[in-house]
């Protein structure tokens, strides 16, 4: 019995580690708040240096994603804990050399938006990140002022 116990916990203990220290498995995925406020640049390092890849594509990233795969309560949390730490939340999405907005492993946006003023804005050198706001919508922003908080994520 004792041994059935400590095999058991092994294997637990694997399974709760399969996205390392600090992460949070769901499904597939592992993903990681980083609710200190930051520039969209320190995230990404943050986000890189874990190792992760800070919040790409729509299907796992955006706020539609908070409708579908973001459905999953963890992923809720951290975003709800990330806008309660800093107001404000990196999506992950941004305009490449006042190109097209995108994703930032450079995948198009999909039919989805969210843009808070109800039209998208046009992409400018000045504002090309994208943040969403607490109330979920989302809006373009300077990628340095105010910093803001990001959820990472890897696959598990």
């Amino acid at each position: 019995m004792q041994s059935t116990v400590v095999v058991l916990a092994a294997i637990l203990g694997v399974a709760l580690s399969a996205c390392g220290s600090g992460w949070t498995q769901s499904g597939n995925k592992c993903f990681k708040l980083i609710s200190r406020p930051n520039t969209w640049s320190a995230l990404n390092t943050a986000c890189t240096y874990e190792p992760l890849q800070p919040r790409t594509k729509q299907s796992e990233v955006s706020n539609r994603s908070i409708r579908l795969q973001y459905s999953r309560p963890i992923v809720i949390t951290l975003f709800r804990a990330g806008l309660a730490a800093g107001r404000e939340i990196y999506i992950g999405g941004l305009s490449y050399q006042r190109g097209p907005w995108s994703w930032s492993d450079l995948s198009p946006f999909g039919a989805y938006r969210n843009w808070a003023a109800g039209s998208e804005p046009a992409p400018t050198a000045a504002r090309p990140c994208i943040k969403m706001n607490p109330s979920g919508q989302w809006f373009n922003n300077c990628c340095r002022t105010p910093p803001a908080a990001g959820v990472c994520s890897k696959s598990a």
